[in-house]
């Protein structure tokens, strides 16, 4: 039983052996010198000694070898060993080489990479002839590309997203290549989030909260559902504390009582909201400084110092109400003596008889 187990052991060790040497590339001349071609190859050998080398690549893709004299040597296949394939040339080898009829070619087969299965450029690609393809982006295609947040398949402006793709209406759910769906509703009386700030009850604009629920400038909207109230401000006759008012009264004109930004009141003015200030009568003349007057000497005489309308003139100081303004020494200007004399001496008492 022993030698018998040896003797399968030999068989099967030789058997093997055969097998390595028919894949192995190298034959023993037998019969006619072999004609060295390979599975789809072509090429011949002359008998006898010699040499011819060739390869070839036939139809079905395997590589043929070389055959020296009595023998051939494949780098594939020789008999019925495991060959080795080759791919033909064609789209998706990475290599434009097919007489033109490649407009790319990015190395696969798979369409939506810019090169399509039949290695032609898809739209909205750049593509070189051999390579990796890049996107073109183009708004309005119905894809979200880089740069873009939205893409609703079209380059119109107020329907969600805007004409470049840039910007959307936080109003609107946006769908890559659907219309946008707006998903607030101006005038239902409630401040939907994204977008609202406001909600009047209606989408009419210039009343405080406009056609798509903004407030508008100059404007509060206090409660939805509410109209909307002008915003406080000098001259709408209401004293703002939060605009450091003093007093309103209805306009923003100075020299009534009340400054044109209601921040400074007359003196001696009685100022009620919303109706016109009453003020003191001033009169130029009876020997008190009122109102806008920088001097009362008592009359409304020209060239004394104080002016017809209570106004110092040139040359002069009025220190005191009710009484002549003196000339001003140091300030480089020479009164006429005889004007201080007959105007100003008399009622300082320095005039004689």
């Amino acid at each position: 039983m022993a030698r018998l187990d040896s003797l399968l052991t030999v068989l099967g060790l030789v058997a093997i052996g055969a097998g390595l040497v028919a894949c192995s590339g190298t034959s023993a001349p037998s019969g006619p010198p072999p004609n060295g071609i390979g599975a789809g190859g072509s090429g011949s050998n002359p008998t006898g000694t010699g040499s011819n080398t060739g390869q070839s690549t036939g139809g079905g893709g395997y590589v043929v070898g070389t055959s020296t004299g009595g023998s051939t040597t494949t780098s594939g296949c020789s008999g019925t060993g495991t060959c080795k394939a080759q791919a033909p040339e064609g789209c998706g080898d990475g290599i434009n080489n097919q007489a033109g009829s490649e407009q790319c070619d990015d190395g696969n087969t798979l369409p939506g990479d810019g090169c399509n299965g039949a290695c032609k450029v898809e739209p909205n690609w750049d593509c070189p002839p051999a390579g990796v393809c890049t996107r073109k982006i183009i708004c309005g295609d119905g894809q979200i590309g880089a740069g873009e947040v939205c893409d609703d398949k079209n380059t119109a402006n107020n329907d969600g997203c805007n004409s470049t793709c840039t910007v959307q209406d936080p109003s609107y759910k946006c769908d890559a290549g659907q219309p946008c769906v707006r998903v607030a509703t101006c005038g239902n009386k409630r401040i939907e989030p994204p977008g609202e700030n406001c909600d009047d009850g209606n989408p009419t604009a210039g009343d405080g909260c406009s056609a798509e629920c903004k407030l508008e400038a100059g404007w509060v909207c206090p409660k939805p559902g509410s109209p909307c109230k002008a915003a406080p401000s000098c001259g709408d006759g209401i004293v703002s504390a939060a605009l450091n008012e003093v007093c309103d009264d209805g306009n923003q004109k100075d020299g009534d009582g009340c400054s044109g930004d209601c921040k400074v009141k007359g003196a001696g003015c009685v100022c009620t909201p919303g109706t016109l200030c009453k003020c003191p009568v001033i009169a130029c003349g009876n020997g008190t400084v009122e109102g806008s007057e920088a001097c009362d000497d008592g009359n409304t005489k020209a060239g004394d110092g104080c002016s017809s309308t209570c106004t110092i003139e040139t040359g002069y100081d009025c220190p005191f109400t009710n009484a002549p303004c003196v000339a001003k020494c140091g300030d480089g200007i020479v009164l006429s003596p005889m004007l201080f004399h007959l105007q100003v001496e008399p009622r300082l008492g320095l005039h004689g008889e």
